[in-house]
């Protein structure tokens, strides 16, 4: 019963998310704290990182570094741009 709940506002915040443009999420004057922020990330996971990602940057605060932990068997899954 409680996936039924929070299933459409799950759903509401990835669309949020997914509705800002890349270049604002880049271009954003906000505070950045020494922060660091270390992420693990497993092959089941790999489809919704973007949204982890966006989330950290639209953030009222941004860290000073995001880092990204994977295992060398996911770099080959990984489109880079």
């Amino acid at each position: 019963m409680k996936v039924v709940k929070e299933l459409p506002i799950s759903i509401l915040k990835t669309i949020q998310l997914m509705s800002i443009p890349l270049g604002r999420l880049k271009r954003a004057k906000r505070a950045q704290i020494p922060v660091i922020v270390s992420l693990t990330s497993i092959p089941s996971r790999l489809g919704t990182l973007h949204l982890v990602i966006r989330s950290l940057l639209v953030q009222d605060k941004l860290p000073k570094k995001i880092l990204l932990w994977l295992n060398k068997e996911i770099k080959d899954k990984l489109q880079t741009k």
